[in-house]
């Protein structure tokens, strides 16, 4: 076994920026996996300011993709293995697992990578490597192999949404997590999907990817179009995706009675979202969460994936050095508008700050 190297990793500051700063790796355990970092989704969770303050001094990365440089006997996983590996991985026995609630499972929240997904190389844990890695085809490019945790995701927010034959779906906020929940939606339901965003080339792209019509937020009487587009119904499903009660709310005030409300990103803790109750109670209202992913839905995401690789490909606006991860959570940050999806990449280039 080789000796444990020195690697440069991105690490998040209290202000956002994430400097490159040498880590060293510990030795490999039993059934442990040191990989090199191929590509990683820059995730738009990760720039939300009270989100950066309480992972301060954490190195983040989770959408990813991998080679494995080594392995430490018993392993499933093969030197040149290109791999996805979950930053989390449940148990499988306890009750929130066999209830499909993974995220809340004792063994996921305290399980991670060594030293984290945006470093120049890791190491992924035997519970990990055993319970929610999944071993890629060669043929698949990183740049779409980044999507299998985010699409994830929109698998869970569909199967907590229970959409049914007929339903019509809005999902509110077309940031990348938004346009893809209407990829999948659109691909895995034969529902029609409206969906919101400030952003006309958001709206666009959503309209490439599945969307029948797209509505801007900011023009007065919107919430009287979706009633015109759907014959005087509001939505069966709303899929909040911006982490604010403000967004919370205007799903609300567009549901249909017995509609079903998914919060996709939660507000900030200290947000107070005032909801009325009495209204939600005649109504027959439903408000879930869908919160991270399982096992189960990264399969289903990598079978989407396989299937529809090039629109993935697509969604990549930027590729960067992982030294620029810094600015990437900026753009994002900054709801620039020709940004879509930022990937980044290591780079001969060591040391620098972002």
């Amino acid at each position: 076994m080789q000796s444990s190297p020195e690697i440069f990793a991105a690490v998040l500051n209290e202000h956002g920026q994430t400097p490159l700063k040498p880590v060293t790796l510990p030795p490999l355990q039993p059934g442990d996996a040191r990989v090199r970092l191929l590509a990683c989704g820059v995730c738009s969770g990760e720039a939300m300011d009270w989100y950066v303050k309480k992972k301060s001094s954490a190195i983040l990365g989770h959408e990813l993709v991998a080679q494995v440089l080594e392995v430490a006997s018993p392993c499933k996983l093969k030197i040149g293995d290109h791999i996805f590996p979950h930053h989390h991985a449940p148990c499988g026995e306890c009750e929130f697992c066999r209830k499909n609630l993974e995220s809340n499972c004792l063994v996921w929240k305290s399980s991670h990578l060594i030293p984290g997904g945006y470093a120049e190389e890791f190491i992924v844990p035997a519970h990990q490597v055993k319970k929610d890695t999944l071993v890629l085809p060669k043929n698949l490019s990183v740049e779409a192999a980044t999507f299998i945790e985010p699409v994830a995701c929109c698998v869970r927010a569909l199967e907590k949404a229970q959409v049914m034959q007929g339903d019509r779906v809005l999902i509110l906020g077309l940031g990348i997590m938004g346009l893809l929940n209407v990829l999948v939606f659109s691909k895995k339901t034969k529902c029609p999907i409206l969906a919101t965003d400030f952003l006309e080339l958001r709206r666009k792209k959503a309209q490439d990817l599945g969307a029948f019509k797209t509505l801007d937020p900011k023009q007065e009487g919107w919430q009287d179009e979706i009633k015109k587009i759907w014959n005087g119904n509001f939505a069966d499903v709303v899929v909040v995706c911006p982490s604010s009660g403000k967004a919370i709310l205007q799903g609300l005030s567009v549901l249909a009675p017995g509609g079903r409300l998914i919060l996709f990103a939660p507000p900030p803790p200290d947000e107070v979202v005032n909801v009325n109750f009495n209204e939600l109670f005649f109504k027959e209202i439903s408000i879930t969460s869908a919160y991270s992913a399982g096992p189960k839905n990264c399969l289903e995401a990598l079978s989407l994936i396989l299937s529809e690789s090039k629109t993935f490909e697509s969604l990549v606006s930027h590729v960067w050095p992982l030294e620029k991860l810094g600015e990437a959570l900026k753009a994002i940050r900054d709801q620039e508008e020709n940004v879509f999806k930022i990937i980044v990449k290591p780079s001969k280039k060591q040391g620098a700050s972002s």
